[in-house]
């Protein structure tokens, strides 16, 4: 601020040049091992470029046990056109780029709260039912228009989800003792692949919810019906394996673990923006580029985009090998509701908050795996300077030599808090647009925003189709005269003398799902939260002690 009260223009600060030493430090730990670690003989990642695959064939296809297989029809051989970054059937790589942000991309190979079947060990080939969705859903895929090079597919998400809350509203204290709602969400679309340079994709999507005892129903659970996606996509002619995808209209924004930016599928209405993707593939390197805006969803009426709320993003990724990545990016939000943000000085302004930050992941060695990523923040909210960070970083083992597959993970997730309101400073950390529901617990009362998060979880395979998952939290506040917010970024607590400390609760979250097929998916969760010093003293009840309660069961048909 200039010393006559006007708004200087934003410029890299000493902090900004802070936040690349500390990131280049981190990945410079990291990158020695990852070296070090045995490459795979063949590198299968797919390419951007025309593809010519065999199609499966159907059951009708089949030889039966009465005719010889000399009878059988041979598989025709089909051209599929479009964008590359599209996750191959039954998952996507670990911490894939700007994904497409279906349920089954993974977002973390500890992520059990997100459909994150990828790399599960599912094998879907004779898996139960399979052969009989292939034939119902194999003639609605990739079916030629006449004699055009052009292909159009029927696309749909089914899915039912009944949760059981108590007490419901955390906030309130637990005034409602208990609840249970049932969500329902349909999704249909047209996937159109005119050309190998052209490619067109519309899905509507209706999200009902019942029994919820919020008026109205809320918009993160209710939409009568829209389009969730609405784009076209042009990819000019390139070299082999270098090209260009330029993509414009309404579209799932999914980058790294979804921490900063996802699409948050796990809502009932999810979260999906209007905006210009460019993406650029050269050799092991892509780099994306983004401008947009987030999109209010709005039961009864159309959906549009917030013009108050911009986000623009450019990272670059480096994927030497398929489990090996190292991100970097930078990441503007400009928010323009002035009615939002009260400075210390007790003015309203808008926001602006550039996010620099970086990601590595990959494999250790005798079966261990790390994951860092670090992130500044910097700018203004009202007229207050913006000085935040945040972490993460998670080591895990798994092994193969017992009769169970099995899986271990330590993770420490942590993100500054205001330690001084009123000082003229923003130091609460604001992860942006995320999907917080994998990573800070299943019962989404936790977000990556003042907040110091110590985790230990295992996996269990007990069947190829099926992982068990056992998680736990405790969540404790970074600084303790800042909030308690919850997935959603609203504040549940506060304390503002900070007399009643920094433990919050430890949360126990334990997860079944069976991937019946590449289709069907069952999911079931109970997650429970024993409150501590904090909770317990800002209880609105006068420090109630009593745990709180989730439990809910999922299905989805998915084609």
């Amino acid at each position: 601020m200039d010393d006559d009260g006007k708004r200087s223009p934003l410029r890299p600060s000493r902090l900004r040049a802070g936040s690349w030493m500390t990131l280049v430090a981190a990945l410079g730990l990291f990158a020695p091992a990852v070296a070090r670690a045995e490459e795979p003989d063949v590198d299968t990642r797919p390419r951007p470029r025309l593809r010519i695959v065999e199609t499966d064939r159907t059951s009708a296809e089949r030889p039966s046990a009465a005719a010889p297989a000399a009878a059988a029809k041979p598989s025709p051989t089909r051209v599929r056109f479009g964008a590359p970054d599209r996750p191959p059937e039954g998952g996507a790589p670990p911490g894939g780029i700007g994904t497409d942000g279906e349920d089954h991309n993974e977002i973390g190979k500890n992520a059990i709260g997100e459909n994150a079947t990828a790399d599960d060990g599912y094998d879907v080939d004779g898996s139960l039912l399979q052969a009989e969705l292939d034939e119902a859903f194999g003639h609605v895929r990739d079916v030629q228009i006449g004699d055009l090079p052009a292909h159009i597919s029927l696309i749909g998400d089914f899915r039912w989800r009944g949760e059981y809350h108590d007490p419901f509203d955390v906030a309130a204290g637990g005034d409602r003792s208990h609840d249970t709602l049932h969500l329902f969400r349909f999704r249909l679309g047209l996937d159109l692949k005119i050309s190998e340079y052209l490619e067109v994709l519309a899905e509507y999507q209706v999200s009902e919810v019942t029994d919820d005892p919020r008026s109205p129903d809320p918009s993160s659970s209710q939409d009568s019906a829209d389009f969730q996606r609405l784009w076209a996509e042009i990819t000019p002619m390139g070299r082999e394996g270098d090209r260009v995808a330029l993509r414009v209209g309404r579209q799932n924004l999914d980058y790294g673990q979804q921490r900063l930016i996802g699409s948050f599928q796990f809502s009932n209405v999810a979260r999906t923006f209007d905006a210009f993707r460019a993406r650029g593939w050269w050799g092991d390197f892509t780099l994306d580029g983004v401008l947009g805006y987030v999109v209010e969803h709005e039961d009864d009426h159309a959906n549009d985009a917030i013009d108050d709320i911009a986000l623009g993003l450019v990272q670059l990724q480096w994927r030497p090998t398929e489990k090996r990545v190292i991100e970097v990016y930078e990441i503007l939000k400009f928010d323009q509701r002035r009615d939002q943000f009260l400075g210390d000085d007790g003015r309203r302004d808008d926001a602006e908050i550039f996010t620099t930050g970086a990601r590595a992941e990959g494999p250790l060695l005798w079966g261990f795996d790390a994951s860092l990523e670090g992130a500044l923040q910097w700018g203004r909210i009202a007229r207050d300077e913006v000085r935040a960070w945040a972490y993460h970083i998670r080591l895990g083992w798994e092994t193969k030599e017992l009769p169970v597959r099995v899986r271990l993970f330590l993770e420490l997730n942590m993100a500054s808090g205001d330690e001084e309101p009123g000082d003229g400073n923003a130091e609460r950390f604001d992860n942006l647009f995320p999907t917080n529901h994998a990573h800070y617990g299943l019962m989404d009362l936790f977000s990556w925003r003042n907040l110091e998060d110590y985790v230990a979880g295992i996996r269990i395979w007990p069947l190829p189709r099926v992982v068990i998952g056992v998680d736990f939290h405790h969540f404790r506040l970074q600084e303790r005269k800042d909030g308690w917010f919850n997935a959603g970024g609203r504040l549940l607590r506060r304390d503002p003398t900070g007399a009643s400390g920094k433990s919050i609760a430890w949360e126990l979250d334990v997860l079944v799902r069976w991937k019946v097929n590449a289709y069907l998916t069952f999911e079931a969760v109970y997650g429970r939260l024993r409150p501590l010093g904090f909770a317990q003293a800002t209880d609105p009840k006068g420090g109630s002690a009593d745990d709180i309660h989730l439990g809910y069961l999922q299905v989805q048909l998915k084609f």
